[in-house]
């Protein structure tokens, strides 16, 4: 027969129950109660709204096909310094990378455009 580790020790708990005023053991009942160890990982996605122009740019190099600075600046009308800032900000948060000088979305840059 297999020998187990006690949890608690049954003349403890024989004890403490004799201490309480009132209480006089009759019997003692094994309770065997699982016990898991359990380790989780997770990885959280915080969501937050972004600028429409970090929108714009997103789609620009989806839907259109821009994929350099140059491009996008002439595309949008606006500054080359605005347009790195986004970009910049774009690859910080893993919307966008540059793969030969070419800028694309990464996967968590097409599930934004979706929602």
């Amino acid at each position: 027969m297999e020998q187990r580790a006690v949890l608690y020790p049954p003349d403890r708990a024989i004890e403490l129950a004799s201490n309480v005023s009132g209480l006089i053991p009759v019997r003692l009942f094994a309770l065997l109660y699982p016990l898991w160890l359990v380790e989780i990982d997770a990885h959280e996605e915080t969501r937050r709204p972004y600028a429409l122009i970090e929108q714009f740019i997103e789609r620009g190099i989806q839907e259109a096909h821009l994929r350099s600075v140059q491009e996008m600046v002439d595309f949008f009308g606006l500054s080359t310094s605005l347009v790195t800032k986004v970009l910049h900000f774009l690859a910080t948060i893993q919307h966008i990378q540059q793969v030969d000088g070419r800028w694309i979305l990464t996967e968590r840059g097409e599930q934004s455009l979706l929602q």
